[in-house]
């Protein structure tokens, strides 16, 4: 999958990580919540038809201006996310 352009952004949550051998490496987190419309294929895997409002969810973690990780969750019709603040 393609980055897309959230990971040429700096996220808006931020936190530093001690990294290994004692040096401070500075490690970011970004967090999108967002709602997708079911593709051809997205319907097919997740039994739903085509054009479905879809619960997704997008987390990219930075290493200083570098993304290092990026996963794009997108959920079943019916999904329910609960949190607490």
């Amino acid at each position: 999958m393609e980055c897309r352009a959230a990971c040429r952004r700096r996220p808006a949550l931020a936190h530093d990580d001690e990294a290994d051998h004692g040096k401070q490496v500075e490690r970011q987190t970004g967090n999108a919540l967002d709602i997708d419309k079911a593709d051809k294929t997205i319907s097919k895997k997740l039994d739903t038809i085509k054009d479905t409002a879809l619960f997704a969810m997008e987390r990219i973690t930075w290493s200083g201006d570098m993304p290092i990780t990026h996963v794009r969750l997108i959920f079943a019709p019916g999904y329910r996310m609960r949190t607490e603040i």
